[in-house]
């Protein structure tokens, strides 16, 4: 363990800066200091000063990204200028380069202003902060570019948002090379009426649960990412600001130890059922409850985010079982869907992210995740799709086939006929009540989206929704597309020739059937949960990620001094 040592240093100092009717030539006002989560919030208010203190761990050879807030919550408008004293040996500040982001500015009356600051660590040791912030005002004249110079923050070598970067490259009128994904802001993402064009590289908007999403499509080259020690491609910017990443090829065709002649020594996993058992409703979910179609069951948790009790014997009503802390099913869809089991499919890409992401005890890459809604829409299609005059979604038998609600939006669009425009969604079994296709780690209730909280990590799969949108999607006759960004090659040249998404197609009354990425026509696909397919893992990041260096792209330059010109973008 790295030994800590106690630094002292006033890490922001706030200058701010206004025309007051003063006798002094300057004055301390009133402020309220609060810190959490990195963010160090200031509210100035009246006269009088008070100053409170936090303290916080800068990692080894690490930093952390610190948001300032400054509320002006007066009737004039004032100057702010942010600074940092002398660091000790080691620790360097950086502004983020961000749209709007600065050390020196205006802030107008009752407005409030953040200034993304990084404090990086270089030493070998832990480095505990103790955290200050000092507000004044003055009457002093303001040399912006003095400030600036004395302030102990790099303006100059900016540390990159990777969020920023992607949005800024998409918009940017300035970079032409052909790798360029293009922002377009036009482009309808609720009616897709063909696979994505050969050239055809777009960042395209779609509402989702938490906001607006910025969803990569089509032949795309600048979605790149080295993270955990694996290569990914951005699916797209969540509507909250974090972002999804999907692992840049299946579990079975990544390397992660090589042989001394270069050839593969082992991989990252192995193909994989999607669910070994498959005759019932309840296979279709990444997690499952009861078969059969059984009702009134009471679930207790019996380990880390799994309910696997059931103590139905002794918690016989819904009012027992929720006083004594359980879960209540009491319709035969709701025993059929709760999550009391983790799919095959799930288990081994849990031990993936045990392996490879947690790192054993380590844990190094997780403060980089974010716990981001994963779709495996369970919710129904509606009465006649697939020639079905009731979707039942639970039990067995051909009484009991049913479509779910992603055959309707991707598939059907009345019996069993072909739909001509796809309907994909970001929002996940919008209208349902129940939580069960909604995977998180922690259950939350953001923007009125209620979460299960059953993952037991914050990891799954692509939704099929998401696979048409990046451009898997054509009428019939059209779906053949090698162009599109999750296009799998390896895939293509083997046995199995698709690999797995979150999303149930139907329950056929003798199998489950899920979503795919089907490698023989390059498109969207359906198979049996028995068989053997590809996983490729879905994480999402933060969205205070910071980046490295990079543009995205696969390939890697360098100019004349080492330093990278283009490659991946790599998370710092």
């Amino acid at each position: 363990m790295n030994r800590r040592k106690l630094i002292y240093f006033l890490s922001a100092f706030v200058l701010i800066i206004g025309c007051y009717a003063l006798n002094l030539s300057y004055s301390l006002f009133t402020q309220n200091i609060t810190t959490e989560n990195n963010v160090v919030e200031s509210t100035i208010p009246v006269i009088n000063a008070s100053l409170e203190q936090d303290t916080f761990t800068i990692p080894a050879n690490s930093g952390e990204l610190l948001t300032l807030k400054i509320n002006n919550t007066g009737n004039t408008n004032i100057q702010f200028g942010v600074s940092i004293p002398t660091l000790p040996e080691g620790i360097k500040g950086y502004l983020v380069e961000k749209a709007d982001n600065d050390i020196v500015g205006t802030l107008e009356s009752n407005t409030n202003k953040e200034v993304l600051v990084y404090i990086e660590n270089e030493n070998a040791e832990d480095i505990e902060v103790i955290f200050n912030l000092d507000v004044k005002y003055e009457t002093i004249t303001f040399d912006k570019e003095s400030f600036i110079n004395s302030s102990n923050i790099d303006c100059v070598n900016k540390i990159k948002l990777l969020y920023d970067s992607i949005l800024a490259r998409a918009a940017s009128t300035e970079i032409t090379d052909e790798t360029r994904t293009i922002l377009d802001e036009s482009f309808d993402s609720s009616r897709i009426t063909g696979i994505s064009g050969e050239t055809e590289r777009k960042l395209i908007k779609a509402e989702d649960d938490y906001g607006t999403s910025y969803v990569y499509r089509g032949a795309v080259k600048d979605n790149y990412v080295n993270f955990a020690g694996f290569t990914w491609r951005i699916v797209r910017i969540n509507g909250d600001g974090t972002i999804r990443l999907i692992l840049d090829g299946t579990l079975d065709k990544t390397c992660v130890e090589y042989n001394t002649d270069k050839t593969c020594k082992t991989y990252a996993g192995t193909t994989t059922e999607f669910n070994i058992s498959y005759n019932d409703n309840a296979y279709v979910g990444y997690m499952y409850g009861f078969t059969g179609g059984v009702t009134s069951k009471c679930l207790t948790k019996g380990g880390i985010n799994e309910y696997t009790v059931d103590s139905s014997s002794t918690y016989t009503s819904k009012e027992v079982c929720e006083s004594a802390g359980g879960r209540w099913a009491g319709t035969a869809y709701e025993t059929t869907h709760i999550n009391k089991n983790s799919s095959t499919i799930k288990t081994n890409i849990d031990t993936f992210y045990e392996t490879y992401i947690e790192n054993g005890t380590t844990k190094q890459y997780e403060k980089y995740l974010s716990d981001t809604i994963f779709c495996g829409d369970k919710s129904l299609s509606s009465s006649g799709i697939g020639n079905v005059s009731t979707q039942l979604g639970y039990g067995t038998g051909s009484a009991n086939e049913t479509y779910y609600a992603g055959s309707e939006r991707l598939y059907h669009s009345s019996g069993l006929s072909s739909i001509t425009t796809a309907n994909p969604t970001l929002k996940c079994a919008e209208g349902e009540s129940n939580t069960y296709s909604r995977y998180t780690v922690e259950e939350q209730n953001r923007n009125n989206v209620l979460t299960n909280g059953d993952l037991k990590h914050p990891i799954a799969l692509l939704s099929a929704d998401e696979l048409v949108l990046a451009g898997a999607w054509g009428e019939s006759g059209t779906f053949t597309n090698q162009s599109y960004y999750l296009y799998d090659a390896y895939a293509n040249v083997l046995s199995y020739s698709y690999w797995w998404t979150l999303t149930p197609y139907n329950f056929s009354g003798s199998s489950a059937i899920e979503y795919s990425s089907n490698a023989t026509t390059y498109s969207l696909g359906r198979n049996s949960v028995y068989s053997s397919g590809g996983a490729r893992p879905v994480i999402n990041l933060r969205n205070d990620v910071l980046i490295e260096s990079g543009n995205g792209t696969k390939q890697t330059t360098y100019d004349e001094d080492g330093n990278v010109l283009t490659g991946p973008y790599i998370i710092k």
